[in-house]
């Protein structure tokens, strides 16, 4: 894919450590004339070649765009520093129409007076902060909750040459029902969901956000299956997750592994609401470091050897 243009016209730089364990910096950029942020949290004596996770936020309401959420993914800085990774969280862009800050994820741009490609500068950061910490390219990693959900599956399919992985918590696999694009390399996913989500319903195939009512979304069957048949699986034909819009009693999961080494897992938390509990974040860094890049398909992509 082509390379995009590199991060420009840093406005501000901050570095703090935290907890005496790592550190965190932050950064104000100009990408494709837009005001971006992120900030990074580096543990203390990393590997030579460390993973790297993205964390990405779920909507947070702000009606003046004065505060945006800059702390939501200090959470995972432990887990940081357990599994030795590099830790990324982005903003996404504040949308002046609903007064939020929201991803745009799949068959969303209408929602946005000049769509942001909040995409294209994750991709951009990937390739970035891969060469600057220099990450395993294998090792890379795309976590998000609701709308950050969202924006990590679409993370997934327009880099999965870049991504070994994704997990979502209440986040489906796109808004509306534009197509969606296939993937060119494998990508693990692990999806979950909680039984009580009102605000992004596992299986009735739509939700009331981001200032509008009943926007048709996948269910969690679309997912699923989606990734199934991107990573040459067979689709879940003998225990679909929903039946006739509501949860099928008693199935709770689903997971299949492919050949290649990629795996497609759903986890239903019974009793849980619109986001999966924190203890869940342990799971996640464990799927993730289980799953690196198949060795086959790291190719040349402009990065150090490893």
């Amino acid at each position: 894919m082509t390379r995009l243009a590199p991060l420009t016209a840093f406005l501000l730089f901050a570095t703090f450590a935290y907890a005496k364990s790592g550190t965190t910096t932050v950064v104000i950029t100009t990408w494709n004339g837009i005001t971006r942020t992120y900030t990074t949290y580096v543990p203390n004596n990393l590997p030579a070649s460390p993973p790297m996770v993205f964390c990405l936020h779920p909507t947070v309401g702000d009606k003046t765009g004065a505060k945006p959420p800059l702390t939501w993914c200090n959470g995972w800085r432990s887990g940081a520093d357990t599994y030795q990774y590099v830790l990324v969280y982005p903003v996404s862009t504040w949308n002046e129409s609903v007064g939020k800050w929201f991803w745009d994820a799949y068959n969303i741009d209408y929602l946005f007076a000049a769509p942001p490609d909040d995409s294209g500068f994750i991709r951009n950061l990937i390739q970035t902060l891969t060469l600057q910490y220099n990450v395993n390219p294998a090792q890379v990693y795309v976590y998000g909750m609701s709308s950050g959900g969202f924006m990590a599956h679409r993370v997934g399919m327009d880099s999965s040459d870049l991504v070994a992985a994704i997990a979502s918590s209440s986040g489906m696999l796109w808004a509306s029902t534009d197509p969606v694009p296939n993937i060119v390399e494998p990508v693990s996913v692990l999806q979950c969901e909680g039984s009580l989500d009102k605000s992004v319903p596992p299986c009735t195939g739509s939700f009331n956000a981001w200032g509008q009512r009943d926007l048709p979304d996948a269910n969690v069957d679309d997912i699923l299956n989606y990734w199934l048949a991107q990573n040459n699986l067979p689709p879940n034909t003998g225990s679909p997750m929903c039946t006739n819009g509501l949860l099928t009693p008693g199935v709770t999961g689903y997971d299949a592994l492919g050949s290649n080494g990629a795996e497609v897992q759903y986890v239903l938390q019974v009793g849980a609401g619109h986001g999966c509990e924190p203890t869940f974040k342990t799971t996640i860094d464990e799927f993730f470091l289980a799953h690196p890049k198949v060795s086959s398909f790291i190719l040349d992509k402009g990065f150090p050897n490893f």
